[in-house]
């Protein structure tokens, strides 16, 4: 029975001393940060500093981006402060500023190319790189397609290996039909001297487009060869290319569309903005009560 209560007196005590500890540090912590909750409360009185919380005044958010000197393009501020408005306006605040650089944040793509600003634009056709076009292939796609079966033949040879598969889009209304899917031949560098050494003229690329149930098919590759295939439509994006190296036998492959986003903010804007600490998703009172 002794042994008992010595034990749980040690623990008693032992629990005492963790509780003195763990207030001591929260209190330490609290103490850092009261300077940083001090100047944010400044900054809003100030106009330097903008909650992330519905209603939120596009014409503050403006100010603050045109002061910190993030962007040149006063029509691209403008563009920037109207969908983050929208987004806040969408959401009523965010979990965290974070959110920003993710899901949350994201803008469809040609609303950057819409926006009348250089710096929009130039972003928009940096994209283009990343859904496997440049902006011709663009342009091409949305007024004049060229035509292609959904069943291609890479070579006359008939070596019974197939590239094949089906696009869908998430979308349910946009129909899977006609999306034009490139094949790509990734040649070695040992091929591309032998090639260059006999002057050949090689293609290394081949196009298909789906048919009405979303199917594409390339026949013919070569055994071994290095394949990859991507679809591409404007205003979608089909994730990476997918295929095979040496390739011996036929492969089927899914894709599924959705649509072509970007981040509102681009990463080096994001970082800027939340280095100087402009924006929050809490306020000082708020971080207080959550504290406390």
């Amino acid at each position: 029975m002794k042994e008992q209560q010595h034990s749980r007196r040690t623990e008693r005590i032992l629990l005492l001393f963790v509780t003195v500890i763990c207030v001591a540090l929260a209190l330490q912590f609290y103490n850092n940060i009261k300077k940083e909750l001090k100047t944010t409360n400044q900054g809003y009185l100030a106009g330097t500093v903008v909650n992330l919380t519905a209603p939120l005044q596009t014409n503050q958010v403006k100010k603050i981006l045109a002061e910190g000197g993030y962007f040149t393009d006063a029509t691209y501020i403008n563009f920037i402060a109207k969908n983050l408005t929208d987004i806040i306006a969408l959401n009523g605040s965010l979990p965290n500023l974070g959110s920003l650089n993710k899901t949350d944040g994201m803008v469809d793509a040609l609303r950057f190319n819409n926006s009348g600003s250089e710096s929009g634009k130039l972003r928009f056709i940096n994209s283009l790189a990343h859904i496997g076009m440049d902006s011709a292939l663009y342009r091409q796609e949305k007024t004049n397609p060229q035509p292609y079966p959904s069943h291609v033949a890479v070579q006359k040879e008939n070596t019974g290996i197939e590239m094949k598969g089906r696009v869908s889009i998430e979308e349910k209304q946009v129909a899977p039909k006609g999306i034009l899917v490139k094949l790509s031949e990734i040649i070695t560098d040992d091929e591309l001297d032998k090639i260059a050494a006999n002057d050949q003229a090689i293609t290394t690329d081949f196009f298909a487009r789906t048919d009405e149930d979303g199917h594409f098919e390339f026949s013919n590759l070569k055994k071994d060869g290095n394949y990859s295939v991507l679809p591409i439509r404007p205003g979608f994006e089909f994730g990476a290319s997918k295929g095979k190296a040496q390739i011996k036998n036929s492969i089927t492959l899914p894709f599924v569309g959705k649509p072509h986003q970007l981040r509102l903010l681009d990463i080096t804007e994001y970082r800027q903005i939340k280095n100087d600490k402009v924006f929050t998703v809490r306020t000082p009172k708020n971080f207080e009560n959550t504290f406390l």
